[in-house]
């Protein structure tokens, strides 16, 4: 078992990253704010479509690099 001090500093930056917005919300946000919501539920719906087809695509139909 890791010392408490390890455990308490993977916790901490687990969080961090967790909170932390990635490129996908910031892209988002963006158009939310110079378009309006409609234009961000479009988006939001463009990208989850994307990560869903991504993930349930079967290993061998993605490209191997």
């Amino acid at each position: 078992m890791p010392p408490t001090s390890t455990l308490i500093a993977f916790a901490l930056v687990s969080l961090g990253m967790v909170l932390t917005p990635g490129p996908n919300m910031i892209y988002l946000v963006s158009r939310s704010i110079s378009q309006g919501r409609m234009a961000g539920l479009i988006s939001l719906g463009e990208s989850h479509s994307a990560s869903f087809s991504t993930c349930s695509a079967p290993p061998s139909v993605l490209p191997l690099s």
